[in-house]
Parts: structure tokens; C-alpha cells; sequence
């Protein structure tokens, strides 16, 4: 029969239970131990793990590895960490295991537990939501283990009822997507929003088309007249085919009617976009559509333009609309009017060339020799992106900007001068 062998003891000496600690905190840690037939334990004796545990409700407590520390020594230090998680019913477990010389062990632990606080989410306008970690509709208040990662987004546009809501700004300022840092002092985040109303008009009547193809003479113009009977847009009998609507300017999109044909898509995506070439992510997904009036509301594209875009049919015969009609409010700050804004102007003797331009462009026409004369470049989200006073042009003159700096793209150029306000469409490349 082999002797008896007792297990040895082992004691954390730090941290002690009663430490508080912030994401990034240094904690150190040491321990003691021994044992009745070997006496004091070497620094080689000796196991160190950290856990993150984790409990958001009373039967699913688990836990994550934590922080590395080092083995085979009596201290040392580690950094804090929540392990990313989001919940603030978190805390660190240290565990010191030691081995005797005949392989028997002891184990000690130890929890510490963070340091909180408040974070409360609210709007100008209840009911919004935003997002501290996580998404709610304000007001509402969430703990946090101080300076940890904090997402903060006012999602933006929302829509209620036929109200649209913009992020305008936030009361600590910045953007309204920003990761921060949980603040060591209870706080509030305040998004403010502006709003607008969704108008009875069909942003999409009469404006101009595009289509991925045409039958006949039902051209993509017969979807946007006003007629939900009789005239209609169809395409060729292949997947996919599209009809594109310039809607003249930016708006919010939440509401789109659509009176199909027989001939009618049965998967389709509602697209909006800011430059009708990039359409991200759809507003809208359509699968096994078979009914022939379709009204989706609650949308929240934003873009100037907005698509559908068929990848499946319900009849072997092409993609055919009698009618689209499409709702919404406008993005604040337009500067774009009407679809004709782009081509067609108050003076059509001003000459904008080349276009497309690489590096310069040149402006000349006829002016009324105003004192000041300024050119503002905007890009499709209706942003500023260059603007100088050059001296007045005439029949004789020209003036030159130069677009190196600006990205590929479509911009509109404004141009005014005296009580003249010209605008042209400008491609750089």
C-alpha cells in the first residue's frame, strides 16, 4: 500500500474579491503554496487561468478563456477584459492550481468583479430606436462595464406612420455611427432627429426611365404615366430585366405601389440608389410574388434613383408594369429640383467641357456681368465638395476649374451669378 499523501494548499494572495476593475485595467496576481510532505511549493508548482464568466439569465451562466497569463511563477500581472461581450453581468475568475512532487493537486480561486455604470438612450422623439450595444426603441438604460468598446448608431432614416425621421446630431457630437469607449461616469446619449412627411404625390409620375429592354413600344415611360390600366412597360422574355425611375432628387423612399401585368415578376428587389450605379444592399426582397397589385411601405431606401429588378418570372412572356408608383419625403438640403435640372437650364448658351473630364473643366457662355460669379460642385448625396468665385464669363471668356481631386463620379455643377442659376450634370473620370 502506497503512504498517504496530502494535497497541497494553495492560497491567492491578489487580487482580493473585493478589487474593481475597468476594461484595460492591470491586475496582478500572486499566491502561496504548500504542502505537508514537500513544505513550500517552487514557482515550477505553480498553474495560473483566467476565465470571463458570463451571466445573463439564472441557468445560462458560462464562460470564455481570458487573458494569458504566465505558468511556473508565484506572481505577475494581466490586463482586464471583458472578452467583447456586451452583457455587463460579467466577472473574472483567477484559478491558481499546484502540483506536489507526487502529482497531487490544490486548487484556489478567486472573483473580482467590474466596475458599472449607466447608459441611458434617448431621442427628440420617443420610440426611435438607437443603439448603445445593442438596438432598443428610446428612452431605455442599459449597465456597462466601464471603458468598455460601445457601439453608439442612430439608425437613420426610420419611418413612423408617415413621418420620416434623419439623424441630425448627437449631444456628445460626431457622427451618428461611432464606437467609443463606456465612459467611467453614468451617461446619456442624445440623438436628435429631424422629420418629414411622406406627401400624397407619386414621386415616380412622369419622371424618366431606363430599362434593361423593351418590347414594341411599351417602353419603360408607360410605367410612369399616370394610366394603371392600359399602358405598360414589358421587357424581353429573359432573367433579369429592370425598369429604372430618376426620381429627380433625393428622397427617403417608403412607400412603392406596383400594378403588374400578366406578365409579372415573381422574385424581385426594389433597389434605391444615390447614383444608379450603386444600389448596396435591396430595400425590399420579393420572392413567389403572385398577385398582381403589390404596396410595400415601411421602406427606408434613400437614393435618387430606384429600380426593380426582376430575376424571375410568373409567365414565360417578359417582366411587364402597368403602373409604379413610388412615395416618400425629400432628404434635406436638395439642391436638385427636377429631373431637367441635370441637361437643361434657365441659359442653355453655357458650355461645360470637356464632359466626361479627367483632371479640368472649362466654362464658357454668356453671363450678365454680375460682381461675383460662383461655382459649387455637389456630389449625388447632395454634399459640397468644391466651390470657388471666378471672375464673370462672357462671349469671349472662359473660366477653368480644376476636378483632380475629386473622385470618379457624377457631381452637379452649380453655377450663379447675379440672379442667374445654372446647373449641369459633370462626369469625372
Amino acid at each position: 500500500m502506497l503512504p498517504f499523501n496530502a494535497p497541497p494548499v494553495a492560497k491567492i494572495s491578489a487580487p482580493l474579491a473585493s478589487l474593481k476593475w475597468n476594461v484595460g485595467t492591470v491586475i496582478p496576481y500572486s499566491g502561496t503554496a504548500t504542502d505537508a510532505e514537500d513544505g513550500i511549493l517552487p514557482a515550477s508548482a505553480y498553474n495560473w487561468e483566467v476565465m470571463v464568466f458570463h451571466k445573463d439569465c439564472p441557468t445560462c451562466e458560462h464562460s470564455h478563456p481570458g487573458p494569458n497569463v504566465a505558468n511556473g511563477v508565484v506572481s505577475g500581472t494581466f490586463i482586464a477584459t471583458n472578452g467583447g461581450e456586451t452583457s455587463s453581468n460579467i466577472w473574472l475568475r483567477i484559478y491558481l492550481t499546484v502540483t506536489d512532487s507526487k502529482g497531487r493537486k490544490g486548487i484556489d480561486s478567486v472573483d473580482v468583479q467590474p466596475n458599472k455604470v449607466d447608459l441611458t438612450a434617448t431621442t427628440n422623439v420617443p420610440g426611435l430606436e438607437i443603439v448603445l450595444g445593442l438596438g432598443k426603441p428610446t428612452p431605455y438604460t442599459k449597465t456597462a462595464v466601464v471603458n468598455a468598446s460601445l457601439t453608439v448608431q442612430a439608425l437613420t432614416p426610420q419611418v413612423i406612420g408617415n413621418t420620416v425621421y434623419t439623424f441630425d446630431s448627437w449631444n456628445i457630437g460626431g457622427g451618428a455611427n461611432q464606437i467609443l469607449k463606456v465612459p467611467a461616469t453614468n451617461t446619456t446619449y442624445s440623438a436628435t432627429y429631424t422629420s418629414s412627411t411622406v406627401g400624397p404625390d407619386n414621386l415616380a409620375l412622369r419622371k424618366r426611365t431606363s430599362t434593361s429592354s423593351i418590347i414594341g413600344g411599351n417602353v419603360g415611360a408607360r410605367a410612369v404615366d399616370g394610366n394603371s390600366t392600359t399602358t405598360r412597360w414589358e421587357s424581353l422574355s429573359t432573367d433579369p430585366q429592370w425598369i429604372q425611375v430618376d426620381l429627380g432628387a433625393v428622397y427617403t423612399v417608403t412607400r412603392v405601389k406596383i400594378f403588374w401585368e400578366n406578365a409579372s415578376s415573381k422574385d424581385y428587389l426594389i433597389e434605391v440608389s444615390n447614383d444608379s450605379t450603386d444600389w448596396g444592399t435591396p430595400a425590399k426582397s420579393v420572392l413567389n410574388n403572385n398577385t398582381f397589385i403589390n404596396e410595400w411601405s415601411g421602406l427606408t431606401g434613400v437614393g435618387r434613383y430606384i429600380r426593380i429588378y426582376g430575376t424571375a418570372r410568373t409567365t414565360v412572356y417578359g417582366h411587364s408594369i402597368y403602373e409604379l408608383e413610388v412615395y416618400g419625403a425629400l432628404s434635406p438640403n436638395q439642391i436638385i429640383t427636377s429631373t431637367n435640372d441635370l441637361d437643361v437650364s434657365e441659359n442653355q448658351q453655357l458650355v461645360l467641357y470637356p464632359n466626361p473630364a479627367l483632371n479640368e473643366v472649362s466654362l464658357k457662355g454668356i453671363w450678365n456681368n454680375a460682381s461675383k460669379t460662383t461655382v459649387a460642385i455637389y456630389d449625388m448625396s447632395e454634399t459640397l465638395v468644391f466651390e470657388k468665385n471666378i471672375s464673370a464669363i462672357n462671349n469671349s471668356g472662359e473660366d477653368k476649374v480644376d476636378i483632380s481631386s475629386l473622385s470618379s463620379g457624377i457631381y452637379v455643377v452649380k453655377i450663379t451669378s447675379g440672379n442667374n442659376t445654372i446647373r449641369r450634370k459633370l462626369i469625372k473620370n
